[in-house]
């Protein structure tokens, strides 16, 4: 019954924004799409434009599954998050009967029903709701990083039934297991990669595990795929990547103030989410304090405690342990900390499992977790006023690929980065937790963003989204509203698309002296210069056409 519930969280959860909204969530899985389109366009990989191409799978999986059953990229993208967590569940299960009940799996667990599944201890339930409840982070939005994640959980199955069923032995098929969902994870997202390295080198320094030339095979792999597969990468971004690696302030300006910031409503959903995070590693910590209750005269020394404690403990421990040593090393664009938030939340279920084996223990578990239930609608959809992608939008973003391309859009995130995305470049204007707040200079000189020698012409977009992201990160709620007014009566811009979600604007480039004189008009100093680059790490695109699109006369605006 505790399963059907559940399932039933789940399913209503996951699936209630495609009833209500009817467009994919997330406006970053519309640049996942980008990197997916050109593989499904026919012209491969391009590691040297998209950043995931250096760590091709997700995009060629996906454009293989899109040429295989004809699904629409919409379609992908509005079922992704809630069958990529449904399949979270299948191996977080087999962790949490490990967890809770030492004679599973059975020597031929193939002859074990189903049935006899479920009647084990009914606390790996309890586990599946841990998760549920406590994985608010969005980060099973459609991306390779959410394909990562279910290959991470199938390692550490693998792992723990090492650990604890082998007594850290490897055979035959474990040993190429671990190597292939490894080599899986190393050839889909970097930073994963990374966590499920320290991972295994944490169980191999704890003796959990006994083979360490695995552990030097993965590690093998890891280096020889950054060394060739992701060479382009690494000439690119190699040396921003160096400067950023153990950035204590940039991590914490990132990773916390920038999040816990903005309007009243963003810093009242970022505290909450801190808040029910540590929650969760409370609630960790209690049960574990709980198991060694019985031995608290020894707990002032760390070897008896650390033997009092059961094996699936000391396990989840180790990949806890490990997962929060990879939070620093890397800003991440300000998701670090929500990585290693999702990441620990398998571990710390492990533990709580495995743990609570009174009565009392478990009452305050399922009181915790009754608590919190309704609290995870907050944290999961919190910032849904940006996270919404509206209808209009969405003809925004077909409306560049289907007339602007080749082109360079300012604005309007995603706008450039969904369709078509190898002959657009892009720059968002709005980026969420960022120090820059844009300002006029970067909407009217909009030729000054680092564009390269990209083709086709210079566009300044405003969207729905813009507007959503200034009101929550920077609560400067009638910013790009002023933004477009003074880009629409300047005479250096045309419009060329208006709708109320979105509208672009094309930049006819003046003389110099005239372009001095217009930004005097507007109150602009004449050697203001805007942001060097204004967008994320990985949204850089290069053009690959021959002509410049959007030469439209008059503005466009669709019926609807």
């Amino acid at each position: 019954m505790l399963l059907a519930y559940v399932s039933a969280f789940l399913l209503l959860v996951w699936l209630t924004p495609y009833v209500l909204e009817g467009t994919p969530r997330f406006r970053t899985s519309y640049l996942s799409y980008g990197y997916v389109d050109p593989v499904v366009r026919g012209q491969g990989l391009l590691p040297r434009l998209f950043i995931y191409h250096n760590w091709p799978l997700f995009p060629l999986l996906m454009a293989a599954i899109q040429n295989v059953t004809g699904i629409s990229p919409l379609k992908m993208m509005d079922f992704w998050p809630t069958v990529i967590s449904v399949l979270y569940m299948v191996p977080l299960s087999v962790l949490l009967l490990m967890a809770t009940d030492r004679s599973w799996p059975a020597e031929r667990p193939w002859r074990t029903s189903l049935k006899a599944t479920l009647r084990v201890d009914a606390r790996w339930v309890a586990g599946l709701w841990v998760f549920v409840i406590f994985q608010w982070t969005n980060q099973d939005y459609f991306s390779p990083q959410a394909l990562t994640f279910l290959f991470y959980l199938g390692l550490v199955v693998v792992l723990a039934h090492t650990a604890l069923r082998r007594e850290g032995e490897f055979n035959g098929a474990s040993g190429a297991a671990t190597v292939i969902l490894f080599t899986l994870i190393v050839a889909t997202h970097v930073l994963s990669a990374v966590v499920a390295l320290f991972v295994i080198t944490a169980l191999t320094l704890t003796r959990q595990l006994k083979r360490p030339t695995l552990l030097l095979l993965c590690l093998l792999v890891f280096v020889a795929w950054q060394a060739y597969a992701a060479a382009p990468f690494y000439e690119f971004y190699g040396h921003r990547l160096l400067q950023t690696v153990f950035a204590a302030g940039d991590f914490l300006q990132s990773n916390v103030s920038g999040r816990i910031s903005g309007s009243g409503a963003h810093l009242a959903v970022g505290r909450l989410r801190v808040a029910v995070t540590a929650i969760v590693f409370a609630l960790g910590g209690f049960t574990v304090l709980v198991q060694l209750r019985p031995r608290r005269r020894r707990l002032w020394r760390p070897a008896p405690a650390w033997r009092a404690l059961s094996d699936e403990v000391r396990f989840a421990l180790v990949l806890l342990i490990a997962t929060v040593l990879v939070g620093p090393v890397s800003i991440y664009g300000g998701e670090m900390l929500i990585r290693t938030e999702l990441f620990s939340l398998p571990p710390l279920a492990m533990i709580i499992v495995a743990t609570a084996e009174t009565r009392r223990v478990l009452t305050a578990v399922g009181a915790v977790l009754i608590a919190m239930a309704p609290l995870h609608i907050v944290t999961h959809y919190g910032n849904e006023l940006y996270d919404y992608v509206s209808p209009g939008e969405l003809a925004g973003f077909r409306y560049i690929a289907d007339h602007l391309a080749p082109s360079k859009i300012y604005g309007g995130f995603p706008g450039g980065g969904f369709l078509k995305s190898a002959t657009l470049r892009w720059r968002n204007s709005t980026v969420p937790n960022a120090n820059h707040v844009p300002a006029a200079p970067d909407f009217l000189e909009p030729n000054a963003h680092n564009w390269g020698k990209a083709p086709g012409g210079v566009y300044v977009a405003f969207s729905r989204g813009d507007i959503a992201a200034a009101t929550l990160f920077y609560n400067q709620p009638h910013l790009i509203g002023d933004m477009q007014r003074l880009v629409a009566h300047n005479p250096h811009f045309q419009a060329v698309y208006v709708t109320p979600d979105y509208s672009i604007y094309r930049w006819l480039p003046p003389p110099p002296r005239r372009r001095r004189a217009a930004a005097n008009a507007y109150g602009v100093h004449p050697t203001a210069k805007p942001a060097r680059a204004g967008a994320y790490a990985t949204g850089s695109r290069a053009g690959g056409a021959k002509t410049a699109g959007g030469r439209t006369r008059k503005a466009t605006t669709p019926t609807k």
